[in-house]
This record gives structure tokens, C-alpha cells and sequence, in this order.
């Protein structure tokens, strides 16, 4: 079986930042360097060293856990110096801003992947999806991947839609292990629209997103549905890489304010009752700052700047062979959907 992430150093990953309005402020920016953490994780350690709040801790995307990634981060504080956390996380100062960095504040990302366990079948299989995008510029479906649906995400976001908020709380204490929640419930046991309001609200919107995204997964899939493709399973359903170049689209990604072309009205809210869910739902008036407004998203992605190593030996697996890709992706799509690509079967 091909593996990826066999270790942190074979899936490595630097943000490529949208340009900056530069001028001094009272944020300070930092480059930072992580191995084998999430993004949240590396910000609560920070936060606790230099006395500030997880809130005060800005970045314009998660990063993978199990991997080694760069990106830049704010900090509502004013330090220059450089830190450094032991073996997996550490800090360079770049510059200080007037503004915090915000999520969605990136062209995209730079990726170098290495797929290892290799058999000959999968080294050829794996080069021959290759050509597709170094030689025919192929765009792959713009899926959201497993990262975005890990610690029962999906299942909080769906609490907090339906206003459920004990539930919610219940459930974010169990996964998310928060400890401003229990202080505040210790206070105020019932109040628990004030405990959310102790949750970061980046860490919340990750929960109602990885419910928009899942529904946007399953539009995709109704869009190729009728298309002949390899299909790859995941934990919430199937991927479909069709044999075809499908037409690029933007699909409406449910939430409020959603304005339908003629062909979309009926397949999404069709989606949403299955899942008990319901356009008033992604309004929050006890929790504004939770309003999931509806967007579009591109049907397809492309992926930039693709390159593929020769194989050789795997000095991880006996026997066995490894491969590098290397490729630039656009904000918001997930290199580990390539990957699948590049290791799916066609009939």
C-alpha cells in the first residue's frame, strides 16, 4: 500500500503569504517552523510561553500535523526576538504590522511529497497519472480532504447549526480539552452561549466549515456522478477522479444568502434536509460571530509547477521503492487530494 507521512520530513509544506500592507503596528509577524503538530496545537504552546491569548494568535490557514510546514503567523504583542521550542516548533521575527494576519490572508501553498512502499505496478500506475498534469495541465476535483473532518468536526458543527449548545459544549470539551470552557461553566454552569464565547472563534468556524464542507463534497460527487472515474474511499464517502476532463464550475457551498442557478435549488436543499439541516440554520443570533454565509467554490483545481522525481530504493521499506512530487496549490485545496489522484485506479 502506498504510504505518505511515513514521516514528518515526507510531507513538507511553505506558505506562499499574499502581499502585505507593511508599516509599523502593534503586531508582531513570525515565520514559523513546525514539525509533527496542527497549527492549533503550535498556537496554544506560543500563546502559553509568551502570556497572551489563543485568540491574540493569528494565521491565514491550518497547516498539517504530520508534516514539517512553514507559514507566518501575528502576534498581538510587540517582541522582536526569535524563539525557539525545542525539536518541533520554533519562531523567527520577520516584521510588525499594523493589522493581524486572518484566515484566508494566502496565494496558496508549496508542497514536496514523498510516496513511499512502493511496487513497480505503483511507480508505473503513479507516472502515468502523472502525465496528465505535467503535460495536459489536467484539474483535479477541488475535494476537501480528511484533515478537515478529524475530532468529530462534522458532528460539532452540526450542534452548533442547530443551536444545540450544550451538546456542543459537551462535545468540544471532550475533543478540544479547553480549559477556559470548564473555568467559565465552574462559574457559570448554565451559561452555555458564554462558554462558546470562550472558545476561539477560529477553532468554531473550523466546526460549522467541516459541515459546509462535507456538503460541498457531496455536491461534487452529484456533478460527477454520471462521469466515469477511479473512485478512492474516505471516511465520509467517495472521491471521483473522472477518466475525462470535466468542466470547470463554481459550486454554491451552502449557507446562508444562497442564490441558486436554475439547475442547483432542488439538489441542495434536497442535501440539506438528508442531513436534518436547513438554510436559517447557518444564521447564529446568540452567536453571530458563527454566520456561515454561502459561497462558491471552484469545481475543479489546478495544480501548478508539477514535477516527479525517478524512484529509487526506500530506505524505509525493505524492497519496496519511493518517489518525490513536488507542486503548488491555490488557498483552500489539499495536496493529499493529488496524491489520491496520483495513486488511483483505472479500469
Amino acid at each position: 500500500m502506498v504510504k505518505i507521512k511515513q514521516i514528518p520530513e515526507d510531507f513538507v509544506v511553505e506558505e506562499v503569504p499574499e502581499e502585505f500592507y507593511f508599516g509599523e503596528g502593534n503586531y508582531s509577524i513570525y515565520e514559523m517552523h513546525k514539525r509533527n503538530l496542527t497549527t492549533h496545537d503550535a498556537a496554544f504552546k506560543i500563546a502559553e510561553k509568551l502570556g497572551v491569548s489563543l485568540k491574540d494568535i493569528g494565521y491565514a490557514g491550518s497547516k498539517d500535523k504530520h508534516a514539517v510546514t512553514s507559514q507566518l503567523i501575528s502576534i498581538k504583542k510587540k517582541i522582536s526576538q526569535n524563539f525557539d521550542f525545542g525539536d518541533n516548533l520554533r519562531l523567527e521575527f520577520r516584521r510588525f504590522l499594523k493589522n493581524p494576519i486572518s484566515l484566508g490572508d494566502l496565494k496558496g501553498n508549496k508542497f514536496k511529497i514523498v510516496l513511499r512502499d512502493l511496487e513497480k505496478f505503483d511507480v508505473d500506475r503513479i507516472n502515468t497519472n502523472a502525465e496528465l498534469l505535467r503535460f495536459l495541465d489536467w484539474m483535479l476535483p477541488n475535494y476537501f480532504d480528511e484533515q478537515r473532518f478529524s475530532s468529530a468536526n462534522i458532528e460539532i458543527g452540526i450542534t452548533l447549526l442547530k443551536k444545540n449548545y450544550v451538546e456542543a459544549v459537551r462535545l468540544i470539551d471532550e475533543h478540544g480539552n479547553l480549559a477556559e470552557v470548564r473555568n467559565f461553566l465552574g462559574n457559570q454552569p448554565h451559561d452555555y452561549v458564554g462558554a462558546l464565547r470562550n472558545v476561539p472563534r477560529r477553532l468554531l468556524m473550523i466546526y460549522v466549515h467541516s459541515v459546509q464542507s462535507h456538503l460541498f463534497n457531496e455536491l461534487v460527487n452529484s456533478y460527477l456522478d454520471n462521469v466515469e472515474s477511479a473512485t478512492v474511499p474516505y471516511s465520509r464517502g467517495e472521491f471521483f477522479f473522472p477518466k475525462q476532463q470535466a468542466e470547470q464550475r463554481e459550486i454554491l457551498i451552502p449557507g446562508f444568502s444562497m442564490e441558486f442557478l436554475p439547475e442547483e435549488e432542488s439538489l441542495t436543499k434536497e442535501l440539506l434536509q438528508r442531513h436534518g439541516l436547513s438554510e436559517p440554520d447557518f444564521l447564529n443570533r446568540s452567536l453571530p460571530e458563527l454566520n456561515a454565509e454561502s459561497i462558491r467554490r471552484k469545481l475543479l483545481m489546478k495544480v501548478e509547477n508539477f514535477n516527479i522525481s525517478a524512484s529509487e530504493a526506500d530506505e524505509l521499506n525493505e524492497g519496496k521503492q519511493k518517489l518525490s512530487v513536488s507542486f503548488f496549490l491555490g488557498k483552500g485545496s489539499y495536496a493529499t487530494i493529488v496524491c489520491k489522484f496520483l495513486t488511483a485506479v483505472y479500469d
